[in-house]
This record gives structure tokens, sequence and C-alpha cells, in this order.
């Protein structure tokens, strides 16, 4: 996934406010086990939760995938994932963005509305591990983030360890679907 380029992602089960574990029916790879380790005392009060549009979490291959997220306290956030092949990558903000001051109650909407670029699902097909981080000021946890599976994730696990106190995280996580389901669409 490439946020500056068309971002692929997969399809969506969401698992919020807090850390929580994937739904059993798929299992996560390692290197998404490896971020899943790391979850920092989030800070009293301070809670973040995150959604997507699909109402069922489910996305075939080209289709847009639009991520939310809310937090109870003004933060920045960044979004990182781990994808089925343990790609990992951050979304938001993007590497030549500007972190943006997110007032609380708001829903940060990504891609925003008025964004060039879109999120779309893409092979490989499976679980995709998406970490949303809140924090008080903007974080470089992984500044251009990209790259194979093990080293990736293992510089993630490391930076992740390296965070301050005071954040609030969630995950979602996602499935790309090899074969779309038919899906009837009223008028």
């Amino acid at each position: 996934m490439n946020w500056a380029a068309a971002a692929a992602v997969a399809s969506l089960t969401m698992v919020s406010p807090g850390i929580g574990a994937p739904p059993p029916e798929l299992a996560l790879n390692k290197a998404q086990l490896l971020l899943q380790a790391v979850a920092p005392q989030p800070a009293a009060g301070f809670l973040v939760e995150a959604w997507a549009d699909s109402p069922d979490g489910a996305y075939s291959i080209g289709e847009e995938v639009r991520l939310f997220i809310r937090g109870s306290r003004d933060a920045y956030y960044t979004v990182l994932t781990v994808g089925p092949s343990g790609e990992v990558l951050q979304l938001y903000p993007p590497a030549d963005g500007v972190p943006l001051l997110v007032q609380a109650g708001e829903v940060l909407s990504i891609p925003g509305q008025d964004d060039a670029v879109s999120i779309r699902a893409a092979y490989p097909a499976g679980r995709e591990l998406i970490r949303i981080v809140g924090s008080l000021a903007p974080l470089s946890i992984l500044p251009g983030a990209r790259g194979a599976a093990d080293l990736a994730a293992a510089e993630l696990q490391a930076a992740m360890l390296r965070l301050p106190e005071g954040l609030a995280m969630t995950d979602l996580y996602l499935t790309t679907l090899a074969d779309a389901p038919c899906r009837c669409v009223g008028r």
C-alpha cells in the first residue's frame, strides 16, 4: 500500500475502542503478531474509536475503502498497516503531508473528501491489521514507513516500544476478499 499512489487495503472487521483480538476465522501473520504484541499504557480518559465504511467489514478487490477516526481528546493521528504479506506501511499522515490536530469528537476521514488519492482493496487477499495511534503531539513512528515483512515489522515494533506515554490506540482488522460475493444494491 502506498498513500501517495492510491493505497491498497483490504476489508475490515472492527475492534474498537482499544486494542482487541481479531476474529478467529483468519490467523495473523508474524509481522501482525509483532505489532499486536505492543500495546503501551493508554492515557487516562483518552479513547480512540475507528471504523470503516463497509458495514460488514468486507471489501472486494478494487473496491474503495474509507476509514474514520474519532478521539476523546484533541489529538494527532498516525495510521499504520501490516498487510497479509507482512508489508508495513504508514497510511496517515502521508509521507509528504503535515499532521493535523483533530479536535475531540471530530471525525477524521481517511482519505478525506477532497483528497486526490484513494484507498482500494488489492491483492494479496487476506487479513490486514490497521493500527491507529492518537497522540497529543505529532509522532514520527516510521517516517515514510514501507518495507518487506520481517525487517519492517521488527522496526515498527521497536518504534512502537519507544513511543511516549499518554497515547490512545485501537486496531482494525481488514480482510480482502479474493472472489467478490454478489452484493445486491437497491436503486
